[in-house]
């Protein structure tokens, strides 16, 4: 909705010293957060980062906080929490607050509606309730997930076959209690070509057999809507591509977005799909979504939504779809499980202290902040455990994520793993939980 001038919506009287507001942001890497109404939310380090990590098109002002979809306020006293809320998955609307004063003025760029929490009510109890009413709800979310082990955080663009069975052969000997193992970025031959390198990862059905003989699943990470420059499909069809839409940077060049409105195109990216799970894929990671739904003619959220269901219908209903890089609220009842976070990463604090860039401390805030979601749209993913030796926090990490119902990911190699580090990844790889679970205490105010 970028363009739309902010219309006024409330003009609250609250307490400046106690009020409270909550910012949820636009997709899986964007900041979401508890805020004193004093301060301000988190804003993006570089130009490059409101463009992959926060909402395009529509920066924060620089004052005060900015949801997209969905921003709650928390005025002091006995007052109950007042949400302000999209209608649904599409239009979303962002929603501006600033205090002024004694009082917190709240505008939007679109319609909203305003939901009033039950007096007494914490700040995830009220936006859990808001939840089971969002239309759509409830549609995937209470399907069970496998626990999963990501080769991202340990190996990189440089995954082959073979160290992902050694990987699994070794989390078995290791009695570690991993089901899906699924191979991330570098498979692939570029982004965009939706098949292997088998010169230098190898072949793909090898590979689901040698896991299926073990009782295990094979999943793969795709970026369906995006493409390298140097990718053989863009070379070959050039105009399946929106060079006007900017989506970052990657893979040493400019992100290509897939032009939606182009029939070939969308049949050729859900054949690839539907093959790969006939091949033996169970669980797909769907990541830089994202680029999906970039405004522009004849794109945004409603051709995202129509391009994810035709996703759904190609990889099966026994395929799991855990969607990545997702713009939120149109995501839901279009996905198993959402990445509810920015990436993890081995060091705790984030680059330029930006909650949207990869950390410890950046996926732990906002997967916190976003667990009221769980159960209710999705299952949660909150990203891999990482406890191998030299990560930061690990004895937190643990911890932490043993509080977050949802998806159960490992991101270290089993062989990497010392006594206390195998320990706490036997104790937390489970099946996700299938309901809405409560958050240990209420939740945290939050520093940008």
């Amino acid at each position: 909705m970028a363009g739309q001038e902010f219309q006024p919506v409330a003009v609250l009287d609250c307490d400046p010293g106690s009020a409270q507001v909550y910012e949820f942001g636009w997709q899986s890497w964007s900041p979401a957060a508890l805020y004193r109404a004093e301060s301000r939310s988190a804003r993006p380090s570089s130009p490059l980062a409101q463009v992959m990590n926060y909402r395009p098109g529509c920066p924060a002002p620089g004052e005060g906080f900015q949801g997209e979809g969905l921003l709650a306020v928390a005025r002091g006293g006995e007052e109950p929490i007042l949400i302000f809320a999209a209608e649904g998955p599409d239009p979303v609307p962002s929603i501006r607050a600033r205090l002024l004063k004694d009082r917190l003025e709240v505008s939007a760029n679109g319609q909203v509606r305003i939901w009033p929490g039950e007096r007494g009510a914490g700040m995830d109890e009220s936006l859990g309730s808001w939840a089971e009413s969002f239309p759509r709800a409830g549609r995937a979310a209470r399907k069970s997930l496998p626990s999963v082990w990501c080769s991202w955080y340990c190996l990189g663009d440089r995954v082959t076959a073979a160290s992902v069975i050694r990987a699994a052969r070794s989390a078995r000997q290791r009695q570690l209690p991993i089901s899906v193992f699924q191979v991330d970025d570098g498979w692939q031959a570029a982004t965009g070509d939706w098949w292997p390198d088998r010169e230098r990862f190898g072949d793909l059905r090898e590979l689901a057999r040698a896991l299926s003989a073990d009782g295990l699943e094979l999943g793969l990470w795709v970026a369906p809507f995006v493409a390298a420059e140097d990718s053989e499909t863009v070379r070959r069809h050039p105009d399946w591509y929106r060079t006007e839409l900017d989506a970052g940077r990657n893979w040493k060049g400019r992100i290509l977005v897939l032009d939606l409105r182009r029939e070939a195109a969308l049949a050729h990216l859900t054949g690839r799909l539907q093959g790969l799970a006939e091949l033996g894929v169970s669980y797909f990671k769907l990541d830089f979504l994202y680029a999906g739904a970039l405004e522009g003619p004849g794109s945004g959220i409603g051709p995202y939504r129509m391009a994810m269901a035709s996703i759904q219908r190609a990889i099966g209903s026994r395929a799991r779809l855990m969607a990545c890089g997702a713009p939120l609220l149109p995501t839901v009842g279009l996905a198993d499980a959402v990445r509810v976070g920015p990436d993890t990463a081995p060091g705790w604090e984030p680059p330029g202290g930006d909650l949207s860039q990869p950390s410890g401390r950046s996926a732990q805030v906002v997967s916190r902040a976003r667990a009221f979601t769980h159960g209710r749209w999705w299952s949660n993913d909150p990203d891999c455990l990482l406890v191998r030796p030299g990560v930061e926090r690990r004895g937190l990490r643990a911890r932490q994520l043993s509080e977050l119902a949802g998806l159960a990911s490992s991101g270290d190699l089993p062989d990497d793993l010392d006594g206390w580090g195998l320990a706490r990844t036997r104790r937390l790889m489970r099946p996700s939980a299938t309901g809405p679970s409560a958050p240990p205490g209420p939740m945290p105010v939050t520093r940008a």
